[in-house]
């Protein structure tokens, strides 16, 4: 936790008390958990656009080389062995979107032990 973050000083940088912060960990909302949920939001729409982006090219360039129908990626259910694959990218994706609210729990609670 950098001291930029800690009572005075975190309300100080925020744009009610001051200037935000600017670098690897800036403060753009007053409170740090609605700023934490800015963050996941943002993280979970890069991930979701650059996944849709390179499915729809994949289903594109494999319909047009004639190696799939449109109708067998709809209707494509996966073996079990691909299905707990799936589930761990799944739970990969979840940590990394809820990483920032993490940070701010973490963060609240060594505030309150002192630390």
């Amino acid at each position: 936790m950098s001291d930029g973050q800690s009572g005075d000083g975190y309300r100080a940088q925020t744009p009610e008390g001051g200037v935000p912060l600017a670098g690897d960990d800036p403060v753009l909302l007053p409170d740090p958990v609605t700023d934490a949920l800015l963050r996941m939001v943002t993280e979970l729409t890069a991930e979701l656009w650059v996944e849709r982006d390179r499915r729809m090219v994949l289903e594109d360039v494999l319909v047009d080389a004639g190696v799939i129908s449109s109708a067998t990626l709809e209707n494509y259910v996966p073996p079990e062995s691909r299905r707990q694959h799936y589930r761990d990218e799944r739970d990969a994706l979840v940590q990394s979107v809820f990483k920032e609210l993490r940070r701010v729990v973490a963060t609240a609670a060594v505030r309150e032990n002192g630390r």
